[in-house]
């Protein structure tokens, strides 16, 4: 059986256990953040307090190719499959990192939830002058037109990007994906 990425995630999200064993940058101690050393009961939004956790994990596993640029691998036991789509992919882990940010206002997670959209930027393949698709897999050619496991996906984050950022690129790369 397969363990990917964000089962593990959700199953962090659920632990109490994991707080404390995270990578932690002096940026991200100063933002807004759930988290208490305490446990869960001293925070006035447990949810939160788990998603964070599970924040946590995946910013301690993140691959960084460029500088602010993150991917991450889909399984624990493939360590070098890279998807870009929602379902087992960035998009997913991308969308997380914004609607935490969306939830806490920690810079933190946006700046992640754009590494994510900077990573699927860099893996658009031109097909016309104004246009372009992303592939399911690094360094494959498979696509998938739909949204929740394809290029839909890819689009809708991009967008999302582009409102929580006011950055044309997502923009831009939104409507190329689209034609």
């Amino acid at each position: 059986m397969r363990y990917l990425v964000p089962f593990f995630a959700v199953m962090f999200l659920l632990s109490p256990l994991v707080i404390g064993h995270f990578r932690t940058d002096a940026a991200f101690e100063d933002q807004p953040s759930s988290i208490d050393s305490r446990g869960p009961s001293h925070v006035q939004d447990p949810h939160l307090y788990h998603a964070e956790a599970g924040a946590r994990w995946l910013m301690s596993i993140a691959v960084e190719p460029s500088p602010g640029i993150y991917k991450w691998y889909n399984s624990d036991l493939d360590t070098t499959t890279f998807m870009t789509e929602q379902s087992m992919g960035v998009v997913g882990v991308g969308k997380f990192f914004l609607m935490l940010y969306n939830a806490t206002g920690n810079a933190t997670y946006l700046e992640y939830a754009e590494g994510a959209g900077k990573w699927l930027i860099s893996l658009a393949e031109p097909t016309a002058p104004d246009a372009c698709r992303w592939s399911k897999w690094e360094g494959l050619n498979e696509y998938d037109p739909d949204h929740y496991g394809g290029i839909g996906s890819t689009i809708e984050y991009l967008m999302l990007l582009h409102q929580a950022t006011d950055d044309p690129i997502y923009l831009e790369y939104a409507i190329k994906g689209a034609n």
